[in-house]
């Protein structure tokens, strides 16, 4: 790896110096480095950092916002991304003589997921039973999902947790985009019911209209996701 990339991954600081040289920091003062504060790296250093004998160094070469001060396109994840703003400048060939493409990746604290549009949605029950692996079926796991979530709207619902770190609501009328608002009424024009909450379990309770649920970016803190109240298939 080249100066300049370590550099445009690992950012220009102390640490990350030592990092690429090999330095005592790294040597003797960090039990893990993880490189890159995307969703899978906050969560990984969150977790190890847990462990008060285990010392972690997290890089992230992208801003890092202090509360209050998140820019307006990251905290609107309803319309749209943020890469105009916080992408890494990424491309990518095609066939052979065809364009390049453009491979846009968030570049900030919580990474792409910072910067997409985001949306709430659990598995479908079936799903998780039909794996038939120990642990790992629906009720084993939804008291990890309830403890993730504070469901503003159906909190007191058996399938929804009040006390998590993520808030969560859905969001109706002029508060979706015209899309939405133009597809809703299409979908309702032919006779789809409305399903309130897509999270809730049950055979009514069908796999439709998921382009439709998106939200505020998760990132920000204490920042809603937001669930539409969208009609789904019978």
């Amino acid at each position: 790896m080249g100066q300049r990339s370590r550099e445009h991954l690992l950012g220009t600081g102390p640490a990350a110096r030592d990092v690429a040289e090999g330095g005592q920091e790294i040597k003797n003062g960090y039990d893990v480095a993880i490189v890159g504060v995307g969703s899978a790296g906050c969560v990984l250093a969150s977790r190890l950092s847990e462990d008060s004998a285990r010392k972690v160094v997290l890089f992230e070469p992208g801003p890092d916002y202090p509360p209050g001060t998140l820019p307006p396109d990251l905290a609107d994840g309803i319309h749209g991304t943020s890469t105009a703003s916080h992408n890494w400048g990424l491309h990518g060939t095609g066939a052979a003589g065809g364009p390049r493409l453009a491979l846009p990746q968030g570049r900030v604290t919580g990474g792409s997921s910072a910067v997409n549009a985001t949306f709430a949605l659990g598995g479908h029950p079936a799903d998780y039973d039909c794996w038939a692996l120990p642990g790992w079926r629906f009720k084993d796991v939804l008291p990890s999902f309830l403890r993730l979530e504070d469901d503003l709207d159906f909190g007191s619902s058996p399938y929804h947790g009040t006390v998590g770190p993520v808030p969560i609501r859905r969001y109706r009328g002029n508060e979706c985009s015209e899309l939405t608002l133009a597809m809703e009424c299409a979908i309702a024009s032919v006779g789809i019911p409305c399903i309130p909450d897509h999270n809730a379990r049950g055979p009514s309770v069908c796999q439709g209209c998921r382009s439709t649920v998106c939200g505020v970016s998760a990132s920000a803190p204490r920042r809603p996701i937001w669930i539409p109240s969208a009609p789904g298939p019978i």
